[in-house]
């Protein structure tokens, strides 16, 4: 049950401005001041094809739910060479448990975009986006899993909002990692940057040349991806 007790902002539920006490629901966005929150449900995540909106989503009981404190980003701290000989189980629970919870967050922004709701599945997800790429600038160690998460949704937001920042996004993300990004997400740029216009070319370019630097190092897959990409850069340039 939540309740605005005449704050000067006042606190908005969905959009809405709280006028008495109401009781959330899996998948309510709550707004106060400049943060934006999701209320989630942990009994179960599992997507289900025939919850077509919120609304349907299972209510919050509070003996069915724990507030969780997971790190900002699922990345596994620490820069060595070989992380696996100092990743000790909690530290590699505390990463699952981290990417669960970008995983449940990404479930409800799910939702949102597929209600026409992008501004408020924009709010939910940029903060946690914006935190694993100042992570990887910083050298943490990110997951993949994470990383390839992060960069579906970015394009998602960039596919519903046409901004060109989220496609900007993943390129700096995976040149921050110095790694060539997944295959899928390239093919996934070639649909976006036909309507999506304005993406960063001197980031692109920058990363292209970087990932040419290391070809050598590359297996085929990895020299196809950068042929797609300097493909890629073709398009921006011409856009």
């Amino acid at each position: 049950m939540l309740e605005d007790l005449q704050s000067r902002n006042g606190t908005f539920v969905n959009s809405v401005a709280l006028q008495q006490p109401t009781l959330l629901c899996a998948g309510d966005t709550v707004s106060i001041a400049d943060e934006t929150m999701a209320v989630i449900s942990l009994v179960s995540h599992a997507s289900d094809s025939n919850q077509a909106t919120l609304a349907q989503m299972p209510r919050v009981v509070p003996n069915e739910v724990a507030t969780p404190h997971p790190p900002e980003s699922g990345f596994v701290s620490g820069t060595q060479p070989h992380p696996t000989s100092d990743f000790t189980d909690d530290n590699a629970s505390s990463a699952t448990r981290a990417a669960d919870v970008f995983e449940l967050i990404g479930s409800v922004a799910d939702k949102m975009l597929s209600l026409g709701r992008q501004d408020e599945a924009q709010r939910l997800l940029s903060g946690h986006l914006k935190n694993a790429l100042r992570e990887a600038r910083a050298g943490a160690q990110l997951s993949d899993d994470l990383c390839q998460k992060a960069s579906t949704y970015a394009l998602k937001l960039a596919d519903a909002t046409e901004n060109p920042e989220w496609i900007n996004f993943a390129i700096e993300l995976y040149s921050a990692r110095r790694m060539p990004l997944p295959l899928q997400t390239v093919e996934r740029m070639y649909t976006l940057i036909r309507r999506v216009k304005g993406i960063n070319v001197t980031t692109l370019r920058s990363y292209v040349t970087l990932l040419t630097s290391q070809i050598h190092t590359f297996k085929p897959a990895d020299r196809f991806v950068l042929q797609r990409l300097e493909g890629l850069q073709q398009l921006a340039q011409l856009g």
